[in-house]
């Protein structure tokens, strides 16, 4: 479980911002599940299928609108959201069917011209992270997955939040995990 991820509008490189991605697809890592805040495309009228305010959406795809490589590479890569994933999911209680990113640079909020154009080519919603490590997992072999929540203003989750992590090492009798 990684926690606090950084994105490229608080000053990091895109190598910074992948590092986990990159140190996690080393440790044979076979799945992993991303989960973001997805930020409204206000002004951009009514989206078919918008999400509304709360609610859990699985992404499918992604519009990388950052302006610049999403992670380090020596050359051409393909990488992508496992659609075997999206596809389970998307019938989960409590999440309400999929959507298309658009990773922005931020930090500001898209504009309302910004919006419709992003409406226009498909994007549900804005999100300034979580596409560049999960595309960095993906090119490695790592079969990615990421949910997104909507509010419509700053909010805060309370209460203890729990995860459990399931770790496998094949073929070793060990393993170490930083967190």
């Amino acid at each position: 479980v990684a926690r606090g991820r950084t994105s490229l509008f608080e000053g990091e490189s895109a190598r910074s911002t992948t590092a986990l991605a990159r140190i996690a697809s080393g440790t044979r890592l076979r799945a992993a599940l991303l989960v973001t805040r997805a930020i409204p495309l206000s002004g951009a009228g009514d989206t078919p299928g918008g999400a509304a305010p709360g609610q859990v959406r699985v992404v499918a795809d992604h519009l990388n609108l950052s302006g610049g490589p999403l992670f380090p590479a020596t050359g051409m890569v393909s990488a992508g959201w496992d659609a075997n994933l999206v596809e389970r999911m998307e019938h989960l209680s409590g999440v309400g069917g999929s959507a298309v990113v658009a990773l922005v640079p931020g930090p500001l909020r898209p504009s309302p011209a910004e919006a419709r154009v992003m409406a226009s080519l498909g994007a549900d919603a804005a999100v300034t992270d979580s596409v560049a490590e999960a595309m960095a997992l993906a090119s490695r072999g790592v079969s990615v997955a990421a949910l997104t929540y909507r509010f419509d203003h700053d909010a805060e989750i309370i209460g203890h939040v729990s995860m459990r992590l399931w770790v496998e090492a094949e073929g070793h009798d060990d393993a170490d995990i930083h967190i």
